[in-house]
C-alpha cells in the first residue's frame, strides 16, 4: 500500500539540496498515530539478604507512616499508611535502603510501591536456603518441623513464574527465563527439566 511522501519525510533546502528522513510510520498515516501501545511485559525481581544483614529500621519505612490499624483477625494487628518519598538531594528515598536517583524513584513510582513487613514462615526452619522464594525443604534439619519440609522440595516462586506461559506468555526477545545473581548459597530451586516439570529438585 503506498502512502506517498510528505514533506515531513523529504526536506528540500533553498540551494537544491535533498535530505531524506527515516521512515517513521506514525508520520505515513494516522492510524499508526492512533495504535495503543504495546502491552507492559510483566517482570518478576527478587531481593534477599542472607541471615539478616540488614537493620530493620535500615530496610523499612518510618513506623510514623503506618496511619492506620485493624485487627487482621482476632488478636492480630496489622498497620498499615502511605509510602512517603523524601528527596535528599538528587536521591530519593522510602527508607535507607529503598533508595534511588529521584528522577527514577518518582512520586508516582512509589505511588504503585508496597513495602511488607511481617511475612514470616509459621514454623522452625532454622538455617535455611529455601525459604526466601518458597521451597522450604532446603534447610539444615535443624528443628523437626524443618525435618519433615525436607521430605517435600518444591520450585522457588521465580521459577515458577519464569516457566509458566501465562505469566511470561510471549517470549520474543527474552534471552534468559531467568537469571540469578549474587549469594554464595543458592536461593533459587528448580525442576532438572524445567519444561517438563519433571526430574529432581
Amino acid at each position: 500500500m503506498s502512502h506517498g511522501s510528505n514533506r515531513r519525510q523529504v526536506l528540500r533546502g533553498a540551494g537544491g539540496f535533498t535530505l531524506g528522513l527515516p521512515f517513521l510510520p506514525s508520520l505515513a498515516s494516522r492510524a499508526w498515530a492512533a495504535d495503543p501501545p504495546p502491552p507492559r511485559r510483566p517482570r518478576f525481581v527478587a531481593f534477599t539478604s542472607e541471615h539478616g544483614g540488614i537493620d530493620g529500621k535500615n530496610m523499612f519505612p518510618d513506623p510514623a507512616t503506618l496511619t492506620q490499624k485493624q485487627d487482621l483477625f482476632t488478636g492480630h494487628g496489622i498497620a498499615f499508611g502511605t509510602l512517603q518519598r523524601q528527596v535528599m538531594g538528587s536521591d530519593a528515598a522510602v527508607s535507607p535502603v529503598l533508595r534511588a536517583p529521584a528522577a527514577l524513584l518518582s512520586e508516582r513510582l512509589v505511588g504503585k510501591m508496597n513495602v511488607l513487613r511481617g511475612l514470616d514462615i509459621p514454623f522452625y526452619i532454622g538455617h535455611h536456603t529455601g525459604g526466601h522464594l518458597g521451597n522450604y525443604a532446603r534447610n539444615d534439619g535443624n528443628g523437626s518441623e524443618g525435618k519433615m519440609t525436607q521430605t517435600s522440595p518444591r520450585p522457588t516462586i521465580d521459577q515458577v513464574l519464569a516457566w509458566s506461559s501465562r505469566f511470561y506468555g510471549d517470549l520474543g526477545g527474552i534471552k534468559e527465563r531467568s537469571i540469578y545473581i549474587g549469594s554464595r548459597d543458592r536461593l533459587s530451586y528448580g525442576w532438572s527439566n524445567p519444561q517438563d516439570k519433571s526430574g529432581t529438585i
